[in-house]
């Protein structure tokens, strides 16, 4: 296995530009990649000059086929990308994302498939499904056309943590917003008049549980937006938030709690409070004996590397294809402070999650 090549291939595609919602280069450049291979590609444009593109690659119809999932786009700082190579890893400069999320996974790809091709290693119909704007809200896979893509399982490599990493769950996620209106008044002249929306909102949000509410479930207020000037008393407040639990029951529990909270508020200040609640994603669980755990702990034996089962509270890719039908295993493929202009991956996890690809492709 020529490893330099996989690195080579990796640092090429680190150097596109493709922050979120501005992938059509990458896609462009994925596009001629499988052309040179000969395999089949469709692209669903949904937003202008991007969307999602799957491609396939037909092999032994007496097997199962498998789809394998990365996404595209980075988050920002991530133009003009400038990598830094050492013997152990390869980092960003310093100035932007490097890109590792989730590129190093759609260089595994390319250079996984051009490899099993290239050596006749007998494979099922495989499938990749890229996806754009994972960053902004698993916004690709949301609008994903699932009849394209004939495989019902695979596996989505974009978990951080060591290659070996199998993220067993994952949560279902509840974004909510909440207007609170009071009543506007100049401020200096007859500020008695007036019902202050902020205070209001600062008065329920005291009483909403945020941070780490149990091992299962997480909440966070994360927006406050209100006020025009500070001579008038402030009408309208909007506050955003969310929660995430990996109990659907605990989920829904604060949910009814926090709409108790916001009754007893408006019962309070006599005041109107409108509240829009919507699920983000559903949650997954798989156990240690299914079908997709059991061939990624085989594949990771067999290159030797410990498989590490994790529970996040994090969503992914993998939360939409479950929720649609489709069995996907998310799974880590070594990039580490991602987010950052710190991140890195080691040429090692770069090396074994290939190692790992061929090794599910051989094992399937």
């Amino acid at each position: 296995m020529n490893y330099n090549k996989l690195i080579k291939r990796f640092v090429s595609l680190v150097k596109i530009d493709s922050e979120s919602y501005h992938e059509e280069k990458i896609i462009n450049y994925i596009k001629k990649v499988v052309e040179k291979l000969n395999g089949d590609f469709y692209f669903q444009q949904v937003r202008e000059n991007t969307g999602n593109l799957i491609v396939s690659f037909k092999g032994n119809s007496n097997k199962k086929p498998i789809f394998f999932n990365a996404h595209l786009d980075t988050v920002t700082p991530g133009k003009n990308i400038n990598p830094i190579i050492t013997d152990k890893l390869i980092k960003s400069d310093g100035n932007t994302v490097l890109g590792s999320d989730d590129k190093a996974a759609v260089a595994i790809f390319l250079e996984g498939i051009e490899y099993i091709l290239k050596n006749k290693i007998e494979h099922p119909d495989i499938y990749f499904v890229f996806t754009f704007a994972e960053e902004m809200g698993l916004i690709g896979a949301k609008h994903l056309d699932f009849t394209k893509i004939k495989a019902k399982e695979g596996y989505s490599f974009d978990g951080d943590g060591r290659v070996g990493t199998i993220i067993l769950s994952a949560p279902t996620h509840y974004r909510y917003k909440i207007i609170v209106y009071g009543k506007s008044s100049h401020a200096g002249i007859a500020p008695e008049k007036g019902k202050n929306a902020i205070l209001i909102a600062s008065d329920l949000i005291t009483k909403v549980k945020m941070g780490k509410i149990d091992n299962d479930t997480t909440a966070n207020i994360g927006v406050i937006s209100g006020g025009r000037a500070t001579n008038i008393v402030p009408d309208r407040v909007t506050i955003e938030g969310e929660v995430r639990s990996q109990n659907f029951k605990k989920l829904k529990t604060y949910i009814k709690e926090l709409k108790d909270k916001i009754n007893k508020i408006k019962s309070k200040y006599k005041c109107k409070i409108k509240i829009d609640i919507w699920q983000e994603y559903k949650g997954f669980k798989f156990n240690e004996n299914s079908f997709l755990v059991k061939k990624i702990v085989d594949a990771c034996k067999k290159i030797k590397v410990k498989p590490i089962f994790e529970y996040s509270n994090g969503g992914s890719d993998a939360n939409i294809f479950n929720q649609n039908g489709f069995k996907c295993l998310n799974i880590g493929i070594g990039m580490q402070k991602v987010h950052s202009t710190e991140e890195f991956i080691l040429i090692k996890d770069l090396i074994n999650g290939f190692r790992l690809f061929i090794s599910l492709i051989e094992n399937w």
